[in-house]
């Protein structure tokens, strides 16, 4: 292989992430954040959150993001929410 890979550098402006994050979001970023909105609270949630899987307790799933910004938000809540910035 190579001996190295150059680093692509990418910039945006201000204006196209503000319309990039107002965009609906596409299928892969609606599952991370309906993904991220079922895990649970750390380690000590997990026992119960499987005893609520085997036991077929459904919880009430929140409403489809309308935005890539919601739907990022979210997938960053439930994975903070898993597993805490230490």
């Amino acid at each position: 292989g190579p001996a190295s890979i150059p680093m692509l550098s990418a910039s945006i402006s201000r204006q196209e992430m503000e319309k990039a994050l107002a965009a609906p979001p596409n299928a892969l970023q609606i599952g991370l954040a309906e993904m991220a909105d079922h895990l649970p609270s750390g380690a000590a949630g997990i026992p119960p959150h499987v005893a609520a899987l085997r036991s077929m307790a459904v919880q009430p799933a929140p409403p489809r993001p309308a935005t890539t910004g919601e739907a990022l938000d979210r997938a960053r809540a439930g994975m903070a929410r898993f597993m805490p910035p230490r």
